[in-house]
């Protein structure tokens, strides 16, 4: 998964991996959860909005719809970015998971001309998540 990945801490191993976990601990702490209430909260209120303007019978794809309302609270807690600008790493991820998914079945995508594309996406995504670090 690295050549996908990259080299962060999703594929980290040993020390590098310890090391960035370490960091992140303090952050999932029963009483920093509790200080989020309120990020929580409005994310859930944004995606109640966004449905609200859907017309009752229209499909809403859930699995998509969490992580991209799970990487906004993210980017939101995390790195700092406010609820407007809180959507840009949903879309890298998703962009590098789609890739990612693809490359299971047809590992010859790596080889094609999109692969820069796909490159530019996994840096932009990899910078956004070391200017959290």
């Amino acid at each position: 998964f690295r050549p996908i990945l990259g080299r962060g801490l999703v594929t980290a191993m040993g020390q590098r991996w310890k090391h960035g976990r370490q960091m992140l601990k303090p952050a999932f702490h029963f009483d920093s959860l509790r200080r989020l209430l309120p990020v929580f909260t409005q994310a859930a209120q944004r995606l109640c909005v966004q449905w609200s303007k859907q017309p009752a019978s229209s499909p809403v794809e859930l699995g998509l719809t969490f992580r991209t309302v799970t990487l906004e609270v993210i980017s939101e807690v995390a790195v700092g970015l406010d609820s407007s600008k809180a959507s840009v790493l949903p879309v890298l991820f998703e962009a590098v998971l789609d890739e990612l998914n693809q490359r299971v079945m047809k590992p010859w995508r790596a080889y094609m001309p999109l692969e820069a594309e796909h490159q530019r996406k996994l840096t932009a995504l990899n910078n956004l998540v070391f200017e959290i670090i």
